[in-house]
This record gives structure tokens, C-alpha cells and sequence, in this order.
């Protein structure tokens, strides 16, 4: 093996402080942190160059990919994905730190400790070089969870206990994964106000989450959304891996996910309030907004915060025209006459502007 030895110390120092056997020494933890990230540097700069920098859109297609079509295309994004998820990881302990934080520092510490191991499994299948030989760093894991552990760690969901230390630890973490592909279809139902679609029997009419993608495309010159498409769908397949066949992904493939879907759930701030909060050192937090909503000091009324408000509707488009063009979408992919198709509907997680 040519694992360096200061990667064994430095996940050994991370769990002596996850099971409370020491303190996070910031010094020290920051020289084994700065070791694995130069680490991780040097073998992108060994196999594909100086690392610049990319644009999340470009990391995200290659890492959300149903079929690898090259191994070398895929290793590079992939160690750019790494190095900025780690980066992301230690802007939260920072956070932790400085706010004396034991209890979120530690969670933040194990994925931290999950992400080293991971990347690790990644690099020593890469077929990559470190100091000109192929690395070897032997490391493995299984990446796949038994039915016992799902069927536990839904357990421990329910009534609220989990246990760090136990072994269905894991399939608790991963269950995120279930409420990213949830978040996903709820947000492009729940855009559109849609509570429910039946036939004239009140039988629930099975629609696929792509039938809506597409009607939000088709009308994209009255709807505003604020990610690419082709991200979002490939992040929705990417899940059935989990949710289907309990096969989990690398930590920070996970990280990805929520960061390419931010966008989506991010609510509306106008900028002038923004400013004004500045101005007289008010936090820019919800409360505050929730309560300035539909008032603009300078412009009189208008929508300075919605929860909401990351997707915008054509108000007009929504109350006249959106429903009958979604019947015949429905009624084109499921071969049902347009009149037996009924669709009841609730405020929709938008902006109507």
C-alpha cells in the first residue's frame, strides 16, 4: 500500500473526539485537514493538471451519471466534487467550533470522517497515480445496507431515538436520500397546487413525476424555475439506486444533491429589504421578513418575501389557463378523454407574480 500514514492518524484522531475520548485541538486537527486536502490536490494536479475551477452545473452532470462513459472524465469531476464538499464540511465545523457546539460539531465530525473513508474507496479504484505509482491505498467497504438495518433505522425514525454509535446509523443517514427524491415531487406537484388527480370515479389517476417537468417546460415563458432540468432529473433517477435497491452513494455525491437543489427551495427576498435590514443592523432572518411581507417603504406594496417564491407563475396564466393545458398534457400521455380527468387544487408553493 501507499496510503500515507498521517490519513490512519488523522481518522483516528476524528473518532478518539466523535466518542468523546478528546477534545477537537483546532491546531492540530486543521494539520491533518490541510495534509488531506494537499493530498488530494497533488493527485489532480499528477493526473489531469493545475485544478481550476468548474462550474457546479458541469460537476453535476458527470457525478449524477446512470453509466460512467469515461472512467478519466468521471475521476476528475469527481475529485472536484470531493474537494469542495470537504470544503463545505469545514466551513460547519468552523461554525461548531466557534459557537461551542459539541453536540452539532460531532455529527458534522462523523461525516467528515465518512467523507475521508469514501474518498479513499474512491481513490483506490480510480486507477489514478500518486507519486508516480498507481494508488494503492486498500481500503474497502460494502456500500449497500441490509433489509434488518432499513427496517431498524425506520424504527428509530418513528419514535425519535437515534443512536449514533448503533449500526443502523448508517441506513439513517441514508435514508436522506428517500426525502430528496420526496422533496423533488412534492415541489413540482405542490408548484402547481395540485392536491389530487382523479378520474369521474374519484379513482387516484397514477401521473409521472416527468409528465409535470415537462408542462413547467412547456410553458417556461410563464414560469420561472431556477435550476437546469437536467440536473434535477438525473439526481431524481439517481436515487431509485437507494430507495430500490439499497445501494448508497459516495458522501459527498449526497452533498451534491442538496447543493444542486437549493436553488429550488430558497424562498424570495427582495433586494430592498435586504438593504434596509443592513441599514439599521436588523437580522436578515424569517421572522423579520415574515413580518415586512407585502410591506416596501420605498415602493409602497409589493412581495418582499415568500417561502415560496424560488419558482414564479404568470398570475393570469395560473388562474385561466394552466389547468385545462394540464388536463390535455394528461390526457395526451394516459390516453384519458380531457373530461374525465379532475384535478383539485390548494395555494400553490410558488410566486404568483
Amino acid at each position: 500500500m501507499n496510503r500515507p500514514r498521517f490519513i490512519d492518524e488523522f481518522m483516528s484522531y476524528i473518532a478518539q473526539i466523535i466518542n468523546g475520548k478528546c477534545r477537537l485541538e483546532k491546531d492540530k486537527f486543521w494539520v491533518y485537514y490541510s495534509k488531506y486536502q494537499k493530498l488530494i490536490v497533488d493527485i489532480f494536479t499528477e493526473n489531469f493538471g493545475k485544478m481550476k475551477s468548474y462550474k457546479k452545473e458541469d460537476v453535476a452532470h458527470q457525478i449524477f451519471l446512470k453509466k460512467i462513459k469515461s472512467a478519466k472524465v468521471y475521476s476528475k469531476y469527481t475529485i472536484i466534487a470531493i474537494t469542495e464538499s470537504l470544503e463545505r464540511i469545514k466551513s460547519g465545523i468552523v461554525n461548531c467550533y466557534e459557537q461551542d457546539d459539541c453536540d452539532t460539531l460531532i455529527g458534522v465530525l462523523r461525516l467528515l470522517s465518512d467523507l475521508l473513508f469514501d474518498s479513499l474507496i474512491f481513490f483506490n479504484k480510480s486507477n489514478l497515480f500518486y507519486k508516480s505509482e498507481k494508488i494503492e491505498f486498500g481500503v474497502s467497504k460494502s456500500n449497500s445496507i441490509s433489509s434488518s438495518d432499513a427496517y431498524s433505522a425506520s424504527m428509530k425514525l418513528f419514535k425519535e431515538v437515534v443512536n449514533r454509535n448503533s449500526s443502523e446509523i448508517v441506513a439513517i443517514r441514508y435514508t436522506s436520500i428517500f426525502l430528496i427524491r420526496q422533496s423533488i415531487e412534492l415541489k413540482i406537484k405542490n408548484v402547481l397546487g395540485i392536491v389530487n388527480i382523479t378520474d369521474q370515479n374519484g379513482e387516484a389517476i397514477p401521473i409521472k413525476q416527468k409528465i409535470f417537468v415537462e408542462f413547467i417546460k412547456d410553458n417556461s415563458d410563464k414560469i420561472t424555475f431556477p435550476i437546469d432540468y437536467k440536473v434535477m432529473e438525473k439526481i431524481y433517477e439517481w436515487t431509485n439506486l437507494y430507495i430500490h435497491h439499497g445501494i448508497f452513494d459516495s458522501i459527498w455525491v449526497i452533498d451534491w444533491a442538496y447543493i444542486m437543489l437549493a436553488e429550488l427551495f430558497k424562498p424570495h427576498i427582495d433586494d430592498t429589504i435586504i438593504n434596509l435590514l443592513k441599514q439599521v443592523e436588523l437580522p436578515i432572518d424569517g421572522g423579520v421578513l415574515q413580518k415586512l411581507q407585502g410591506v416596501n417603504p420605498s415602493q409602497g406594496k409589493s412581495i418582499v418575501f415568500n417561502i415560496y417564491g424560488s419558482i414564479k407563475i404568470d398570475k393570469e396564466f395560473y388562474k385561466t389557463q394552466m389547468i385545462s393545458l394540464l388536463k390535455e398534457k394528461i390526457s395526451q400521455n394516459k390516453r384519458i378523454d380531457v373530461k374525465d380527468i379532475r384535478i383539485s387544487v390548494i395555494k400553490p408553493e410558488c410566486m404568483l407574480i
